[in-house]
This record gives C-alpha cells, structure tokens and sequence, in this order.
C-alpha cells in the first residue's frame, strides 16, 4: 500500500509493490508531488491509505483548494443546521412580574373629629414600568356630624345627626408612578358596614307659666319657653342601606427605602362617596393620612 506524508506545503508519495508471483519486492524512490499551500499546522504529520491502482502507478490524492476545514467551521456548520431544523426561531424569554405588598396603617378625619386607626393591606400588581393595580382590603371607621335637612319648627330645632360607622372596604386603584419616590393613586372602593351607632340632637321648646306680682300687688300670669337639649338614638333601621357605599378614592404620597428590599411612605388621602349612607342620608366624606410598607 502506498503511504502519503504531508509537511507544510509538499506532500511526499511513496509506493512499495509486490508481485506475489516472483516474491519480489520493486522500490521506487519517493517522488515530490508539489500542491497548494493548505491550513494544517506545520509540524503535524497526516497519513493517509490509498488503495493500489492495477496499472501500479502512484496514486495523487487531490485536497481541496481551501485546505482542510478547522474545528471551529464545523461546529459553526453543524449549529447552523440545528438552526435550520428548528425553523430559525428561538423560544421568547419569559418576562415575570414581581408582586408589590403593601401593609398601611392610619388615621382618618372628617366634619367632626379624627377618627380611630385605620389598617389596610394590599396587593399590587405592575402593568409596566409606571403603571400598577392595586386592590385588597381595609378595616376602620367613618363617622360624620351634619345637620339633617328638616325645617326648624317652633317646637323643635333643626336636628343635628352624630353617627360612627365600622366596616370592611375593598379598594380597586390605579398607581402611577412617574420616579422611584413619587406615586400618585386614584380609583374607587366599597365599603360594608358592620356596626353602627349613631344618635339625633336638638333643642325642643318646652313653654311654661309663671305667676308673679306686680308693682301694684296684682297677680301675673306669664308664659315661659326653654330650650330643652334631647338627643335620640338612632334605630338601626334608619342606618341600614341598601347596598354598600361607593367612594372615589385620590391620593398621592412619597416613598423612600427603609431597606434593601423594602419602602417606608406617607401618603395623605381622600374618600369622596358616591352614595348617600342610610335613611339620613349621611355623608360619609373622610380624608386622612397613611403611613405605608411597601415589600
């Protein structure tokens, strides 16, 4: 069989042939076949069998004129047809949004006074980078002081209505947040009343006669009208309504880290009704302000 070595530029051929008839061995002396410079290393050494010709001449094996492929045009090559098998496309990247919790705790106001704490806790969901949904749920208290809109008569004053109200509220908001610390919120929420309690208020005339005697030693008759305080509770059929109150919800705030993955704010707040509550019609208006735990 003849034997190719390769060096460099030049590839050596040499051939041994034997004739099994005369058990002779003929040697022929290595012959140059000059080729193409091709891109193996220079001191790598590169042998190849090629099967004997019947006539017993040398055998040239031709290589290609770009020289012999590297390792790396292959691998290229074969990631080109993983490629192409698979259409070309790769699988998107799942983008997953990071829940924000928030836990709040407060105190509210309304025409009359400053009511008791208020704590709420909450979910928010991002749309994207500035816009996020907000919603969960609130325990506090509404109360109000109005005056009722009947006439005042002789026999009685305009009645004046206190009431303090706790309940459940959901919020449904909207949260902008146009930087890191600044956020603003607006939305609405409804809130079910569980416990009342309320009373009425105002003056009833209570007239009197008094009899007294004159400068001349007459008697006198005079009549005499006082103002009389009454107050009345209020039955729980004039607080029931027939469905919750709705409220529109505003409020803005600022933020600032409390620490690596946490954000203390204060955020001031209004609750404007939709709806009046009850037979009294109350207005259940309430402003406060929150202190907030983002997490």
């Amino acid at each position: 069989m003849p034997e190719l070595r390769m060096h460099g530029n030049a590839v050596a051929v040499s051939k041994k042939v034997v004739h099994g008839s005369t058990l002779k061995t003929d040697t022929t002396q290595d012959e140059q076949v000059n080729m193409r410079s091709i891109s193996a290393t220079p001191s790598a050494l590169i042998e190849m069998s090629v099967p004997e010709p019947a006539d017993a001449r040398i055998a040239v094996v031709r290589l290609p004129l770009s020289g012999l492929r590297s390792t790396k045009d292959g691998f290229l090559e074969f990631l080109e047809k993983e490629q192409s098998k698979s259409g070309g496309q790769t699988a998107p990247a799942v983008v997953k949004r990071k829940l924000d919790y928030a836990f709040s705790i407060g105190v509210s106001t309304d025409s009359r006074t400053v009511e008791r704490l208020n704590i709420e806790a909450g979910v928010s969901y991002p749309l994207n980078k500035r816009l996020l949904v907000y919603s969960g749920i609130s325990l506090g208290s509404f109360g109000t002081e109005q005056q009722l809109p009947d006439q005042a008569t002789f026999e009685k004053s305009t009645k004046l209505v206190r009431a303090d109200l706790n309940g459940i509220t959901i919020p449904v908001e909207v949260e902008y947040r146009p930087n890191e610390h600044i956020f603003f919120k607006g939305g609405m929420s409804a809130s079910l009343i569980t416990k009342h309690h309320g009373t009425l208020s105002y003056n009833e005339k209570i007239s009197s006669f008094q009899s007294f005697s004159d400068a001349e030693g007459n008697m006198q008759i005079k009549e005499v009208v006082i103002d009389k305080p009454v107050s009345e509770e209020i039955t729980d059929a004039n607080f029931t309504p027939s469905r919750p109150v709705l409220f529109y919800n505003l409020s803005a705030g600022y933020r600032i880290p409390l620490f690596t993955s946490a954000r203390i704010a204060m955020e001031p707040y209004l609750r404007v009704p939709v709806t009046s509550y009850g037979e009294y019609k109350l207005n259940l208006f309430q402003g406060g302000l929150k202190f907030r735990l983002d997490f």
